[in-house]
């Protein structure tokens, strides 16, 4: 049976890959988005009395309008633990579901997390198993549902990239926009998912910029949130897009802080070939998820956690 820590090990290692990225059609203008001071503020695109459509409208439509992120250099920090040194990390994503993130402290890399159009993958250096080796975890997109990998990596990786703000709302489950005092709003729809209907609670400001966003289990508890600031507004694109987000996993009892650096929207992002494969782990075992039924075949056990997370990023 997992434990708590093991469980904690997964969820880090998914949080971590929230330094992350977006996707979609659309024309492809490059640009770069640096400070958050750069560039002329976003435009006002919802009104109080905003509707349904307009609301969806709006937030679908930004996440459209890009279709490749690229930085290296983002970070990640630890809230509530200041000794602790950040990590650097570098970021790929194109549309519809290459990503890879990587994330490297001074005594190398910490975490490898990453996804094709065939499966995705897991490598945390802190999730050790018995023999003191960190296992490359990764399963197929169509095994996720039926095998073990949703026990182990309780976060759905879509929403990996929608944690940043680029959400895609469901309108045929969404409930009606509730104004809030802020001028803002609050969204809630369904959003299918292996363990059942997910809720999905937005705020939403009235640039159409997604704040703050939780997800929540079929029985009402909450999984994760995040909430994002430092918006950056791209003209050229007309995309505006978080500079800073804190993630929260509840299950884990985690919250990090990630600044994504200076981005590259719809430029080059690599090799797809290359870049988005799981990587090549000298002496590390490596566990198919979605074989035998989900076991772990071959690492044995499943992982221990260190404790404090990146304590061993110094």
């Amino acid at each position: 049976m997992q434990t708590g820590s093991q469980r904690s090990g997964f969820l880090l290692g998914m949080v971590l890959a929230l330094c992350a990225a977006i996707a979609a059609p659309g024309c492809r203008s490059v640009s770069r988005l640096t400070s958050a001071s750069a560039g002329p503020p976003p435009p006002v695109v919802l009104p109080p009395t905003a509707t349904a459509e307009q609301v969806v409208a709006v937030v679908n439509q930004n996440t459209q309008r890009v279709q490749s992120y690229v930085t290296n250099n983002a970070s990640i920090s630890v809230p509530g633990f200041p000794n602790l040194p950040v990590a650097s990390g570098s970021i790929a994503y194109e549309r519809p579901l290459n990503f890879r993130f990587q994330a490297r402290a001074l005594t190398g890399p910490e975490v490898d997390f990453g996804s094709n159009t065939e499966r995705f993958w897991l490598w945390a250096k802190q999730m050790t198993g018995p023999d003191g080796r960190s296992p490359l975890y990764t399963v197929r997109h169509d095994q996720y549902a039926s095998s073990g990998a949703q026990n182990m990596m309780p976060i759905d990786p879509q929403w990996i990239i929608e944690a940043l703000g680029m959400v895609t709302i469901n309108q045929a489950t969404m409930q009606p926009p509730l104004p809030r005092n802020d001028g803002g709003f609050e969204v809630r729809y369904l959003q299918d998912s292996p363990r059942g209907p997910l809720t999905r609670v937005l705020v939403i400001d009235s640039h159409g910029q997604v704040t703050q966003q939780s997800v929540l289990s079929p029985q009402g508890a909450l999984l994760a949130s995040a909430t994002a600031s430092q918006f950056r507004y791209d003209p050229q694109t007309a995309v505006s897009l978080p500079r800073v987000v804190t993630v929260q996993a509840t299950a884990a009892d985690l919250s990090l802080k990630i600044n994504t650096g200076d981005v590259s929207v719809n430029g080059v992002v690599g090799n797809p070939a290359v870049l988005f494969q799981p990587p090549v782990m000298q002496n590390h075992p490596v566990v198919d998820l979605g074989a035998s039924l989900g076991q772990v075949s071959q690492a044995g056990a499943p992982p221990t956690v260190a404790t404090p997370p990146l304590q061993q990023a110094g």
